[in-house]
């Protein structure tokens, strides 16, 4: 009787709720999660719309490609096409860290070749060779010349014509820009007044203002110290306050100039006790000395040596314990 009973429930749920088995997929759903047949044909609706959003935003996406400029190999391709001095250099020397590491540097320089003109695909292609051929001729002792800054200028550029030609210019035309730079001090000889000799050093310095990143000058105080470096040596010392203000005035915030006022005063005090400790070692060794030849005279060397040093050891104590 309770078998027969436990068949009848068994019945009964089986006929309530039978499987639907969905053979190429073998997915087991219960009939009672089964949509209705116009939920089925909203839902495929829906998908098919959705796949044809995605469909088409992947076309723009795929149509955009080849104009996209973020991408890392067309834009080393303009800036070996259009770049000069520092940009130029560490582009090339990106595409062949780049396809050195790919190890298809040949492949990659045939492609470049349909991008570029003949001058500057020439730059690419024998760049590391001839920088080997300058390096060698700098190290034939040429830093080591005693030679004026403007001849060692021209040196440069001399041995930069040799390897490059007329393309040097375009290769390093940052580093040529920063030679007419330090070269400025050298026109500074012709000022003949305060006012004069600041408008000429403020409006040479902002002709190169587009490289003044290059220079490590893009703080307000690397180009006041930078005008300070072109102020001319044969000026007086009262001139050559007055113009050091003004350019402060031109180049410095108040704050800014505050801080070098300041750190200005700490130089001096710092000088003044350099002066003094410097004048008071001088008569404590001259002490020292008289010391020697009278009531020290009879301490051995190694005694003596021990003398000086304790004394020296004291003097040094007692003078910055007063400052």
């Amino acid at each position: 009787m309770r078998h027969a009973w436990l068949l009848t429930c068994v019945a009964l749920v089986g006929s309530a709720s039978y499987w639907w088995i969905k053979p190429e997929h073998s997915v087991v759903v219960p009939v009672r999660a089964v949509v209705s047949q116009v939920q089925l044909s909203e839902t495929k609706a829906s998908l098919t719309k959705a796949l044809s959003s995605q469909n088409q935003d992947e076309a723009l996406l795929l149509s955009k490609g080849g104009n996209d400029t973020s991408d890392p190999v067309s834009q080393l391709e303009e800036y070996l096409k259009t770049a000069q001095g520092r940009v130029l250099r560490q582009n090339i020397e990106q595409f062949w860290q780049r396809c050195r590491h790919q190890q298809n540097c040949e492949l990659q320089l045939n492609q470049l070749q349909g991008n570029l003109s003949p001058e500057r695909f020439e730059l690419v292609a024998t760049y590391w060779q001839k920088q080997t051929q300058r390096d060698a001729l700098f190290g034939e002792g040429f830093m080591s010349q005693n030679k004026e800054l403007g001849e060692k200028i021209a040196n440069v550029k001399a041995i930069d014509q040799q390897v490059w030609g007329q393309q040097a210019d375009i290769l390093f035309a940052d580093q040529y820009a920063y030679y007419d730079l330090a070269q400025l001090q050298d026109e500074s000889v012709g000022y003949s007044s305060v006012e004069e000799a600041s408008q000429h050093i403020t409006q040479r310095l902002t002709q190169y203002e587009n490289q003044w990143d290059s220079f490590s000058l893009s703080t307000n105080n690397a180009r006041y110290e930078q005008a300070l470096r072109l102020i001319p040596e044969h000026f007086p010392l009262e001139q050559r306050g007055e113009l050091q203000q003004r350019l402060a005035e031109f180049y410095l915030n108040e704050q800014e100039r505050g801080e070098i006022v300041q750190r200005q005063v700490e130089e001096k005090v710092q000088a003044q006790q350099i002066e003094s400790y410097q004048q008071a070692l001088v008569q404590l060794n001259d002490t020292l000395s008289e010391q020697r030849k009278t009531q020290f005279s009879s301490l051995t060397a190694e005694q003596w040596s021990q003398h000086v040093a304790q004394k020296r050891y004291e003097f040094r104590q007692s003078f910055f314990a007063n400052r």
